[in-house]
């Protein structure tokens, strides 16, 4: 259950639900049965109550958030940002010949089946 002030946002159900774990930033949050409970479900939501995930495992065992590393307003300041010219001139490029690729291919299934 997911309250916010007293108010209840949200409900879900989770048998046999083994831990209940938060990500580090504070943002989401992980139920899973693992071990020796025979579903293997693990369930992630945001912290507004929102199911993000939930899908069954067969061999879980035991769930681990990857570290969380907050940048600083220093390092968000000396990061560049990407280049909007770059990225439009990357899908203008001409793509492959495709009639020359698949006169190619014919070509060469041609010659395998002779």
């Amino acid at each position: 259950e997911f309250y916010d002030r007293l108010v209840l946002r949200s409900a879900y159900a989770h048998h046999g639900c083994g831990s209940i774990v938060w990500s580090e930033s504070g943002l989401y949050v992980a139920a899973f049965s693992g071990g020796d409970a025979p579903t293997g479900l693990l369930q992630i939501f945001n912290c507004n109550g929102e199911l993000m995930h939930r899908k069954t495992y067969n061999r879980l065992t035991s769930f681990r958030w990857r570290p969380f590393i907050r940048l600083t307003p220093e390092q968000r300041a000396s990061m560049e940002p990407f280049p909007e010219e770059t990225a439009e001139e990357d899908s203008s490029e001409a793509g492959p010949d495709v009639p020359t690729l698949l006169s190619e291919w014919r070509g060469y299934l041609l010659a395998k089946i002779q």
